[in-house]
This record gives C-alpha cells, sequence and structure tokens, in this order.
C-alpha cells in the first residue's frame, strides 16, 4: 500500500515538473522572439523607419527626327455615294503627291477621322404672339427635310525627311483641300530619351542624398519609395508647331525649323538610414 502511494506521487511530481519545464522553455522562446524584434527596431523612434527624401531633375536637349501634320478634305453631294466620290478624288490626289514626294504611304500616312453629316433645311415663321423685348424668335412650321450630305476625313502624315515638311505643306494645299495644319515636330524614339533623362534625375538624387546622410553621420540602407514625374517634349527654337488653313493656292512653300525638343524627368526618392 505505502509503495502504491510512493509510485503515485512520484508521478504527480514528474508531471508537474515537466508542466513548469515547458512553460519555462515557452516563456525563453517567447524573450527570445521579443528581444530580436526589438532589437531591429534599434534607433528608429517607435519602430518606424528613419528616412531622408530627395528629388533630382533631369533634362535632355534632341533634335527632333520626324514631323507630322494633317490635313482635312470636306466635300458636299446630293447623296452619300456623291459627296464620298469628290471627296475619295480629291484625297488620291493629295495622297498620290505624298508618296512622289517619298513619303511611306502604308506607314506614314493614317486617317484620323471619317464623318458623313446630313445637310439639313430648315422652315420658320415668326412667333404669332406679343414677345419680350420686341423680338420673337422664330418656329419651325414643319419638319426639316435633308437636302444632302457631307463627306468630312482627317488624315495625318508622317514627315521623315524634315527639309522637305514646307514643300509637303505646300503641294497638299494646293490641291484645294479645307485645312492643313498642326505640325509638329517629334522625336521618333521618346521612350530612350526619356530614359536618358530620368537617369540624370536618379544620378543627381543620389548624389544629393549621399551628401545629406554624410552631413547627418548616417548610412544609407535602401531605396524605401520612388516616384517619377515626365514632361513632355518642349520646343526650343524656330518651327515647332504650326497651324494654318489653306482655302488658296500657295505661291513657295513655308521655311520651317525643327530647332529642338527638351525632355525632362523630375524623381523623388526616400531613402532608408541608420
Amino acid at each position: 500500500m505505502n509503495e502504491f502511494l510512493q509510485s503515485s506521487s512520484g508521478s504527480r511530481l514528474v508531471r508537474l515538473l515537466s508542466m513548469v519545464f515547458a512553460i519555462v522553455v515557452l516563456y525563453m522562446i517567447a524573450l527570445t522572439i521579443n528581444e530580436f524584434r526589438t532589437g531591429s527596431y534599434i534607433g528608429r523612434e517607435g519602430g518606424m523607419q528613419s528616412t531622408i527624401t530627395v528629388t533630382g531633375d533631369g533634362e535632355v536637349f534632341q533634335a527632333p527626327d520626324i514631323a507630322t501634320f494633317s490635313f482635312t478634305v470636306t466635300e458636299e453631294g446630293k447623296t452619300v455615294a456623291d459627296a464620298q466620290k469628290k471627296a475619295t478624288d480629291k484625297l488620291n490626289k493629295a495622297i498620290e503627291m505624298l508618296k512622289k514626294s517619298g513619303v511611306n504611304n502604308e506607314k506614314d500616312v493614317r486617317t484620323l477621322e471619317y464623318r458623313i453629316n446630313p445637310k439639313y433645311e430648315y422652315y420658320y415663321q415668326p412667333q404669332p404672339m406679343a414677345c419680350a423685348s420686341s423680338y420673337c424668335p422664330p418656329v419651325t412650321v414643319k419638319e426639316p427635310k435633308i437636302i444632302g450630305y457631307e463627306v468630312s476625313q482627317t488624315t495625318e502624315v508622317k514627315v521623315r525627311k524634315l527639309e522637305g515638311a514646307g514643300e509637303l505643306l505646300t503641294g497638299v494645299g494646293d490641291l484645294g483641300v479645307q485645312f492643313v495644319g498642326n505640325l509638329q515636330f517629334k522625336i521618333e524614339n521618346e521612350d530612350g530619351v526619356k530614359q536618358e533623362a530620368q537617369k540624370l534625375a536618379i544620378t543627381e538624387a543620389r548624389e544629393k542624398a549621399e551628401k545629406l546622410a554624410d552631413q547627418l553621420g548616417v548610412s544609407l540602407v535602401r531605396v524605401s519609395n520612388f516616384s517619377e514625374t515626365s514632361y513632355a517634349p518642349y520646343f526650343y527654337g524656330r518651327g515647332g508647331d504650326a497651324y494654318s488653313t489653306v482655302s488658296a493656292k500657295v505661291e513657295s512653300a513655308p521655311e520651317i525649323s525643327a530647332g529642338e525638343n527638351k525632355i525632362s524627368s523630375n524623381v523623388t526618392i526616400t531613402y532608408e538610414i541608420r
């Protein structure tokens, strides 16, 4: 009997000691994890990262290598087919002239807009009643009547030989189209120039950050945030955008200079420091 009691007491003691040991082990593990987390934030207030933020600007000037302009053909007719034929005949003459001048019709000529609009005739009569301010606005007395159609097509042309841009504008205008204009000089590989401007902006920002870190007595760890604002090409020099409405024969080609385009990049970079 005594041996049985001693055996039961011994088992309970072993279980109790095992539970205490397990609790101690779990506590030590939790304490170790907490110390590790706390250590990773040494030098940081409230567990937040210490950072510095700088900006950088990059600018690239480059002469444009292509130009674009547009022209519009607008014709009227009693029927849609009649108006389309007149517009198509005039457009084909313009495209043929462009091809003879070296423009690639398949790659560098495209339609921007094509519209067919009915033309109406309206019938009015004065208001039979007294009107305010001694003015009686006319009122429609019957449904408007379609008397014809107008077909309008706007075409954009890409010019790769910039020295011939003026002759092309003159040639298209001589064909009697209703509008020639929106001449713009562009850089065909604009993405490459943007990347170059971005690289300059990032380099400037990095130099600012390194100088500031040295003055503060800290070290740059890594980039924690980055943003960029790119600016569209801005023209410098003679020429640039041109706008004109052509309704008569142009006697001589205009002098057009491409100048330079400026592409800018502005970056904001945040560095983690320690």
